[in-house]
């Protein structure tokens, strides 16, 4: 059997959860059958402070947002709402766009 690498954990239902966590309900299947968007994001933890820093977040969001209007998607978070809970990057590393 073939051991995969997968991340420590990942976004769900609006949370960052573990991986091992990351379950959906049988009933939830159809959701491979839909259309579908996807944004990659690098992330990085601090290795001292342990706080997680998203490769320009900012970059990323609008993009998602205006693939998910191309689809005819509803979002269940803003672009505001997904970056709220987000400290920035770590001081000095600041994006020059």
């Amino acid at each position: 059997m073939v051991e995969r690498e997968h991340p420590d954990s990942l976004w769900l239902d609006g949370q960052i959860i573990p991986w091992d966590e990351a379950t959906l309900h049988i009933t939830a299947l159809e959701w491979g059958a839909v259309a579908s968007v996807y944004e990659g994001l690098r992330a990085y933890r601090h290795p001292r402070t342990g706080t997680l820093y998203l490769f320009r977040l900012d970059d990323h969001l609008a993009p998602f947002a205006d693939s998910m209007k191309m689809m005819r998607m509803d979002p269940a978070f803003s672009p505001q709402e997904c970056e709220g809970g987000y400290p920035g990057p770590p001081p000095g590393q600041q994006h020059q766009g």
